[in-house]
């Protein structure tokens, strides 16, 4: 989830696709997350954004006599609400790491690595003055192909 939200954004139009509190809309926030008192004090939390917006609706929906973590998370979402336009057309999910934001299974993928330092076990194992024997059973564990946990499995 965190890598979803980290590589996507919402382009808001109607609100009607996307989630009041669960989906990050609010400045790249997931309001349920950033404000997490107000979230466990709302009566009804599958609202989405046009609904909550429309007629200041979410503030109907938040139960009575909170406290004052509440309230002061009330006031925070409540000027941040208010300045944020619904328009006439579909909402829009963006990922951020294509050009065209368009969502691919590779580009996702290659993001999961991405800042990864990779290191060359494999040619340094043949370098180090070891015995011959060691070297191929160091090869064998940097490839993951060690077989002696798995034949020790099946011997019981």
């Amino acid at each position: 989830k965190a890598l979803f939200i980290a590589s996507t954004c919402f382009i808001l139009g109607d609100g009607t696709s996307v989630s009041f509190w669960h989906d990050h809309w609010l400045n790249g926030g997931v309001p349920a997350l950033v404000f997490p008192n107000l979230y466990k004090h709302s009566k009804k939390r599958k609202i989405t954004v046009n609904e909550g917006l429309t007629n200041s609706k979410w503030i109907s929906l938040i139960k009575h006599n909170p406290d004052v973590d509440v309230l002061s998370e009330f006031i925070n979402l409540w000027h941040r609400t208010r300045v944020v336009l619904l328009f006439e057309r579909e909402d829009v999910l963006n990922w951020k790491w294509t050009m065209n934001g368009k969502y691919y299974a590779n580009s996702a993928y290659l993001y999961q690595f991405w800042g990864r330092i990779e290191f060359p076990f494999q040619e340094l194992i043949w370098q180090i003055k070891i015995p011959p024997k060691v070297q191929f059973f160091a090869w064998l564990v940097v490839q993951g192909k060690c077989l002696t946990a798995d034949n020790l499995a099946k011997r019981g």
